[in-house]
């Protein structure tokens, strides 16, 4: 069974610390944070726009949705900002031939459901696991560690894959995903094909942008699979509502 996993960077903030709503890596909020360094993360609002990069999407006629993996106080969905490019990086060590191309089909599907911008920008040698760090400068330079989606063994009676965000969370309750990982069981059945190693990527990367499990087996986020291969229409509306997040230049 695939499990929704949740990892969280918690981050405290000074109470004399300043809230500056100013975009762009050269706002006086990122100013501060190089000065203070107040968490352990890099500067606010690295890359952020004023305006989303790619339009929102829609999915007409759809009433229900896929549930969501984390809320804030007001019930809304915590999302990644639609106003940055967010970068992915692929250890395809131990994945099966061709799993760079699986990989890139895959997350050009999830930027397409959910008009959030995502970019693959090469391979890495990071090891695959689920608790990772969201910052890595000595690896990735000063900026949150980019998506990483890959192979290693996921133990004993664990899921084929497992996925999930990770938020970076303020006070007052506010949060918001930065990065994210997906783990494939290198011995796992789906990495036979590469239609159903697609589906399985597609199931880990919905959580990754923060869909939960659904009900509804019929459904891709359903916890296990039974020959489902693509999104249906709930799954879609919900991916589509968690592209239409806000603009954050606070992480």
């Amino acid at each position: 069974m695939r499990r929704a996993i949740r990892i969280l960077l918690i981050m405290t903030v000074a109470a004399s610390a300043v809230v500056v709503v100013i975009r762009g890596p050269e706002s006086a909020l990122s100013l501060l944070h190089s000065t203070f360094r107040p968490w352990d993360g890099p500067p606010p609002g690295l890359g952020e726009l004023d305006r989303r990069i790619l339009p929102a999407v829609r999915v007409p006629g759809v009433k229900r949705t896929s549930g969501f993996m984390n809320v804030h106080p007001d019930g809304t969905p915590v999302t990644f900002s639609p106003c940055r490019p967010w970068p992915v990086v692929v250890n395809v060590r131990k994945g099966p031939r061709g799993a760079a191309g699986v990989v890139a089909d895959a997350v050009a599907q999830i930027q397409e459901a959910t008009g959030v911008r995502f970019v693959v920008e090469g391979r890495t040698d990071e090891r695959v696991r689920i608790d990772r760090p969201n910052y890595q400068p000595e690896r990735y330079g000063d900026r949150w560690a980019p998506l990483l989606v890959g192979w290693a063994p996921t133990r004993g009676d664990l899921p084929a894959g497992r996925g999930g965000p990770g938020l970076a969370e303020r006070m007052l309750g506010q949060a918001q995903y930065v990065t994210g990982v997906v783990q494939i069981d290198p011995s796992a059945g789906f990495n036979a094909d590469s239609g159903t190693l697609r589906a399985l990527l597609l199931h880990e990367l919905g959580h990754v942008v923060g869909l939960a499990h659904s009900d509804d087996p019929r459904s891709l986020m359903y916890p296990t699979n039974h020959g489902q291969l693509d999104f249906t229409a709930a799954d879609r509306a919900g991916l589509a509502r968690l592209g239409r997040g806000d603009c954050s230049s606070s992480y």
